[in-house]
């Protein structure tokens, strides 16, 4: 009988704590992201310090490999250094995949989540640079085992569409972008349509991720590291995915899918949930296969376009057992 091979589709790796400081360009060495540890007047541990942005406690995105008994003082008493070396170390990551029965992983970041809220264009691309090397250099250690996903800046589409070349070039398979653009810099905007056309070109998928954005969501964890009340926890967790299904619902919308048909989506977050009661009656209830797709989303498209007043979505509903629905639409079968 065959094996079962398991990948992860959502991992992270840990920077190393002094990535930027020792490698961004000389003019923003006093400006790189770094971690320090134990900042007065707040809680005991490593934080991610960032220009214009609060300190942010990181021990939560360490602890891999600790018992449920052992993370709550493992988060309120840990530093950097005490987190698995498998965060930085390729070597070290692949004996914990082993361990974990894990066959291949594509890779987010960590400490470049709130990056993308940089204001300072220049500055954005300058980190992300930096991080961009560095994940191709840990990737390379096991290419078919380690998917690496870019960091692009999207301030200024010519510098864009170059880093995301260069970022292929250097065999990374995939690119996070603003999980919401700023509010004058929509989606919706041709001003994108040369990176979406290289991002088709170059068959590189672009995922949309919580935390990332510069809409209402991610911007109110800007208060995580000082006190948060537990409601409010819960409240940006329910939320936070709400960005990025309003760029989806853009995208979708908008016309940009229709315009670069083989530009590829991703969503950390079930998509566009809300248009569910929208979907055409004759595939509502399938439970459809990623070959589905496709075909089915140019349908769903040209009905929406033919008949505006039945407000119907562009999109695909699959509906698995019971209640729980999701929606697969423009995210075709992917493989990194």
């Amino acid at each position: 009988m065959a094996t079962c091979k398991l990948v992860s589709a959502d991992s992270h790796v840990n920077e190393p704590a002094e990535l930027w400081v020792e490698r961004i360009d000389r003019k923003f060495r006093e400006r790189a992201p770094r971690i320090v540890d134990n900042i007065p007047a707040r809680p005991p541990g490593s934080y991610l310090v960032l220009e214009d942005i609060p300190p942010v406690h990181v021990s939560q995105g360490l602890g891999a490999g600790k018992t449920a008994e052992e993370l709550p003082q493992f988060f309120q008493t840990s530093t950097y250094r005490d987190a698995r070396r498998g965060g930085w170390d390729p070597a070290a990551r692949l004996e914990d995949m082993e361990l974990d029965g894990v066959d291949a992983e594509v890779l987010y970041t960590t400490l470049g989540f709130r990056q993308f809220w940089l204001k300072d264009a220049e500055l954005q691309r300058a980190c992300f640079r930096v991080y961009n090397r560095w994940l191709a250099e840990y990737c390379a250690y096991a290419p078919r085992r380690l998917t690496g996903l870019a960091l692009i800046s999207l301030y200024d589409i010519g510098e864009a569409v170059k880093e995301l070349g260069l970022c292929r070039q250097q065999g990374l398979k995939g690119a996070m972008i603003w999980a919401s653009p700023p509010e004058e810099r929509s989606y919706a905007d041709t001003v994108y349509d040369p990176f979406w056309a290289e991002a088709q070109e170059l068959a590189i998928p672009l995922s949309l991720h919580a935390v990332t954005g510069m809409g209402r969501e991610s911007q109110a964890l800007r208060v995580m590291g000082r006190e948060v009340k537990a409601v409010d926890r819960y409240i940006q967790s329910v939320t936070l995915g709400d960005e990025v299904k309003r760029s989806l619902t853009v995208l979708v919308f908008s016309g940009v899918l229709e315009r670069f048909p083989r530009l590829k989506i991703v969503s950390d977050f079930p998509p566009l949930p809300a248009l569910v009661p929208f979907a055409p009656e004759d595939e509502a209830e399938r439970i459809l296969q990623p070959a589905d797709l496709c075909n089915l989303y140019r349908r769903c498209v040209r009905r929406a376009q033919s008949s505006p007043g039945r407000n119907r979505s562009p999109d695909v509903v699959v509906r698995l057992p019971a209640y729980t629905v999701y929606l697969a639409s423009f995210a075709a079968d992917h493989r990194a």
